[in-house]
């Protein structure tokens, strides 16, 4: 098998595939990214070709000459089954694209928690999609290797933050080990340097377990003096908000799942084969107030 030493970033400006791609930048990597329109947010030494999955044009462009391909895909809150979706039309044509350009290596990230799909009679359109995403991947014929990770400490200014609360939706039954887009990205980049990673599954999780209420107070504890504080919302509120909202539906479905995921620490074989995650919440919290402060 070759080395890689060429990467394509499909995803390349999320909350997840910005620092996977800044991880694989530091390690030295040729690093290129589709983008659908150029992204000032990335490093200068990406490359960056312009379109988006659906242009087959544009995807062959992106895919010449690379060695390997991250795909960071996600399905958006305001999108329905029946939308053209990226983890499922956009996906094939990345697949069909990948085999032409014969690849040596596809690299995707999956959650954890679609696991919990047909747990306790759940039944939800977007973790079947996520699930037939992931077998698509393995059933391809492509080396690939899959991440199935946690939940991560970005999401409580990405997602649980308004204005000055982190909001926590219902009472979680488990905790989760959250961690940090950072030291994820830094497990990427080693699981591609690894030919032994081809047609593995890594699960990516942090040092700890934390449910989400844990996670906002030590958070906001960790901030001051920053005002922030833990707001409490119920989250059949959420539901019936959702009942008009779509994103607020989707947001509510998602919260349903992950608050009853019996989430279990699997990542000792990610830890021995691509390096530890360290970040606490109380860490993470320090350099989040420096980066803002700077």
């Amino acid at each position: 098998m070759r080395d890689i030493q060429k990467v394509l970033v499909i995803g390349a400006t999320g909350m997840l595939g910005n620092p996977v791609t800044r991880a694989l930048v530091r390690e030295g990597y040729s690093v290129r990214a589709l983008v659908r329109g150029r992204r000032a947010l990335l490093p200068d030494a990406v490359e960056q070709v312009e379109g988006d999955l659906f242009d087959s044009t544009a995807l062959a462009r992106a895919f010449a000459g690379r060695d390997a391909v991250y795909l960071n895909l996600a399905i958006q809150p305001s999108q329905t089954e029946h939308d053209r979706l990226a983890e499922r039309e956009g996906l094939a044509a990345i697949l069909a694209a990948a085999r032409l350009a014969q690849v040596a290596r596809v690299v995707s990230i999956s959650p954890l928690v679609k696991a919990y799909q047909g747990t306790h009679g759940f039944d939800w359109w977007v973790f079947r999609v996520k699930q037939a995403a992931e077998a698509a991947i393995m059933a391809s014929g492509l080396p690939y290797t899959m991440f199935r990770a946690s939940s991560f400490f970005e999401n409580l200014e990405a997602g649980m933050r308004r204005g000055d609360n982190i909001s926590v939706a219902g009472d979680a039954l488990y905790p989760q080990w959250y961690l940090s887009a950072r030291e994820y990205g830094q497990m990427v980049a080693e699981a591609l340097r690894r030919p032994g990673s081809a047609g593995r599954v890594y699960v990516a999780q942090g040092p700890e377990a934390l449910t989400p209420r844990e996670l906002a107070e030590r958070y906001v504890a960790a901030r001051r003096p920053t005002p922030l504080k833990v707001q409490r919302v119920p989250l059949g509120m959420l539901t019936f908000v959702g009942t008009f909202s779509r994103p607020v539906r989707f947001a509510a479905k998602l919260l349903s799942a992950m608050n009853r995921y019996h989430e279990r620490f699997e990542a000792q074989t990610t830890w021995a084969e691509l390096g530890p995650a360290t970040t606490t919440v109380e860490t993470y919290a320090r350099a989040r107030a420096a980066t803002v402060a700077r």
